[in-house]
């Protein structure tokens, strides 16, 4: 007998992602009642949703005021009636044969506690396409290991035992980014067993500029730092040791921030005469580049605003 599955799509200032996200789920070739779609609304001030409500029939609505996609995520699971909860963003299409492929994988792997799927990209240019390329540089170097198990979950295409959460509890709600990371370690640190299964498809949309994706990874780092120097050290150590820098000193912080916005500067000169001429190679090499370089400048920016005692940084005003 098949499983019941509940999906679980936090969203926010979507009026424009979620349609083709809710479409694709509900074609999908799993049995309709034993589907259920749980549409999270985190403080959305668009048409996010007057546009989910055209499906109200057929999806259920919910909506989480406290910020971040973990609290929206957190909201979903504790409405959701299956014992299998699959998770996906406001911004990837599911394949048709999604909810029938994580069926297959638990029916086949009682033993596993969740499944990771792979996640595709919807490539408009050189610029998304290398993006993409940087998300599964990541993922096949920090996730997938080559006996197909996985060291951490990805919100964007995966699925997780409901009993899981029930003995681990939910997502880490003070944390804005990194949260499935946290919590797929937590499953590994259980004992528990994470599968990769390419069989579980999603096509997500990338960003297409160069400038999009600098801002992208500055606005990671930033909320990065603030998150990991609230919750300390030890926690850092035991979740993120790849972020133990931020505790490193940092001498002549507005100097050291004015040559990696230089460092930042002239790199994308460089990708720009790349893009120039389609050098997808060099492209990708140095869109790697550009995504640790951004990501390490966000980090200083915050770490400037904590010693100066104010929060100037444009993220600081925007949401996570």
């Amino acid at each position: 007998m098949s499983a019941k599955i509940s999906v679980i799509i936090p969203v926010f200032e979507g009026e424009g992602q979620v349609h083709n996200c809710v479409h694709s789920l509900l074609s999908q070739d799993y049995p309709r009642e034993l589907t259920e779609l749980i549409f999270v609304d985190n403080g959305s001030k668009d048409r996010t949703l007057e546009n989910l409500g055209q499906y109200s029939d057929r999806i259920k609505i919910l909506t989480e005021k406290k910020r971040g996609s973990y609290c929206a995520r957190n909201k979903g699971i504790s409405e959701a009636s299956s014992d299998i909860l699959a998770f996906t963003d406001m911004d990837c299409t599911v394949a048709s044969d999604w909810l029938t492929s994580i069926a297959g994988g638990f029916a086949s792997h009682p033993e596993a506690a969740a499944f990771v799927g792979l996640s595709l990209g919807c490539n408009e240019n050189s610029v998304s396409q290398s993006v993409q390329h940087c998300y599964e540089s990541t993922m096949k170097s920090e996730v997938i290991q080559e006996n197909g198990i996985c060291t951490r979950i990805d919100t964007r295409n995966c699925a997780v035992r409901r009993e899981v959460f029930a003995e681990l509890g939910g997502f880490n709600e003070e944390l804005l980014y990194w949260g499935d990371e946290e919590f797929g370690k937590r499953i590994v640190k259980s004992g528990r067993v994470i599968n990769y299964q390419p069989l579980m498809q999603v096509v997500h949309k990338n960003v297409n500029s160069v400038d999009l994706w600098v801002e992208k990874k500055k606005k990671e780092g930033y909320w990065v730092y603030r998150q990991l120097k609230q919750l300390g050290r030890h926690y850092t150590r035991l979740f993120f040791p790849k972020a133990l820098f931020i505790y490193l000193p940092l001498k002549n912080a507005e100097e050291m921030i004015k040559e990696k916005v230089i460092h930042l500067e002239q790199e994308q000169i460089l990708i720009q005469e790349a893009l120039a001429v389609g050098n997808q190679e060099q492209i990708n090499r140095l869109m790697l580049h550009i995504m640790d370089t951004a990501f390490v400048l966000g980090t200083m920016l915050a770490r400037l605003e904590e010693v100066e005692g104010e929060q100037t940084s444009v993220f600081s005003q925007v949401r996570a």
